[in-house]
């Protein structure tokens, strides 16, 4: 989907795959959450860094995300930044290398996060509100796993997903800008 909007010479683009931790194999739950962060974490051309350092040279954004029922990638650019920004894009999509360190760094990102969250009471209450409503099934999960479900998730599982979810038979895309 096209939308001609503004007049600041600005691109946003969505990218929709409709897969998202509602998908993830039991005792895997967050599968698709790592699978998005990895993105961003290099590929076969670019590390994370390059990746990010190529981003801030063209002033743009891409950010990533998964909920219970998509993963999405957002991309946010000038007008004549857009065709260089969806190349770093589509390496990202196409070529993310899933390497093992950076596998286990977000990995261990992610066990931090989950620590921290069990002091917070926002999370708690969160949490607790949805196994109340959902049980045990898949909406009533933590989208971005649990400790033991996220050390059960193997680069293969990564890989895997990643090609099942991310096909254009499975995506959208809206763009917004000026498109003058």
């Amino acid at each position: 989907t096209f939308v001609q909007a503004g007049t600041i010479p600005l691109v946003q683009m969505q990218l929709t795959v409709h897969s998202g931790s509602a998908s993830d194999p039991e005792g895997k739950s967050g599968l698709a959450s790592l699978a998005a962060a990895m993105l961003k974490e290099g590929t076969s051309s670019h590390t994370a860094l390059e990746l990010s350092e190529q981003l801030l040279d063209l002033s743009s954004m891409i950010g990533v995300s998964a909920s219970l029922e998509y993963s999405s990638v957002r991309l946010g650019s000038l007008e004549d930044k857009f065709g260089a920004t969806l190349t770093l894009l589509s390496e990202m999509l196409s070529s993310s290398t899933f390497a093992v360190d950076d596998v286990e760094r977000v990995r261990s990102q992610r066990r931090s996060s989950l620590l921290a969250d069990k002091d917070k009471l926002s999370s708690i209450g969160y949490k607790a509100f949805r196994k109340l409503v959902y049980g045990d099934t898949y909406a009533g999960r933590d989208g971005r796993g649990t400790l033991e479900s996220i050390d059960a998730v193997t680069r293969d599982d990564l890989v895997g997903w990643h090609a099942r979810a991310w096909i254009p038979e499975n995506a959208s895309i809206v763009l917004v800008g000026r498109m003058g």
